[in-house]
């Protein structure tokens, strides 16, 4: 259907590919584009993120955040700790 109706000038064909995996994260997701579709060299790539995909990207982002906070100095933990608790105070009386 795509190749059948002039979309973008400069552009005579379209070839789309579905790496798609169900039951995968956004982590397992890239990953998969990084392993298996980034030989192609798409000029546009689509990725479906549904609600909990966020949730996945908050496990990601954490095991980063244990990581940085393991290498801080106990006063340095303990001003991470209370910036953070301030912020989200802040966030939750909007």
């Amino acid at each position: 259907m795509l190749n059948a109706i002039q979309l973008c000038p400069g552009f005579q064909r379209y070839e789309v590919l579905n790496l798609d995996v169900g039951g995968y994260d956004i982590e397992d997701a890239a990953h998969r584009y990084f392993v298996r579709g980034i030989k192609y060299r798409p000029d546009l790539i689509l990725w479906l993120l549904k609600d909990d995909d966020f949730n996945d990207f908050t496990d990601i982002s954490q095991k980063i955040i244990n990581q940085k906070s393991a290498q801080l100095s106990d006063d340095e933990q303990t001003e991470m700790e209370q910036r953070t608790s301030e912020f989200l105070d802040q966030w939750l009386q909007r």
